[in-house]
């Protein structure tokens, strides 16, 4: 029923990641269910980007293409609503950012544009 539209809408990880733009901001969200391919092709875009940012929050090993191919953070912002200890570890190095937040309010922040998306 819905295949076509599925077809015509199914895009590589390269294409998709075309529409992030310079000070945009990503959200890969909690642990380690970040988009893997996603994020590989968007490191790959680092030198034509300049100020987007990725929220996640209790980050997890193994460690994103993001923030490894841009420790200085000149391109891209790895911001944490809840730090883990490997977010920490990142924090440290100065790879991640902390964003305070307090979790039921979260859905509010998105229905009312409170963060930007």
């Amino acid at each position: 029923m819905f295949e076509r539209e599925y077809q015509e809408k199914l895009r590589t990880p390269d294409e998709a990641v075309k529409v992030v733009k310079s000070g945009d901001w990503v959200d890969y969200m909690y642990f380690n269910g970040y988009p893997k391919a996603l994020d590989k092709a968007l490191a790959k875009r680092r030198d034509e980007l300049t100020g987007v940012h990725i929220r996640s929050g209790i980050s997890l090993p193994p460690m994103p293409e993001v923030p490894l191919c841009d420790p200085a953070m000149e391109h891209f912002q790895w911001d944490s609503w809840h730090f883990s200890a490997f977010d920490a570890k990142l924090a440290d190095q100065g790879i991640c950012s902390y964003s305070p937040l307090l979790y039921h309010e979260v859905p509010g922040y998105y229905r009312n544009r409170e963060v930007e998306v």
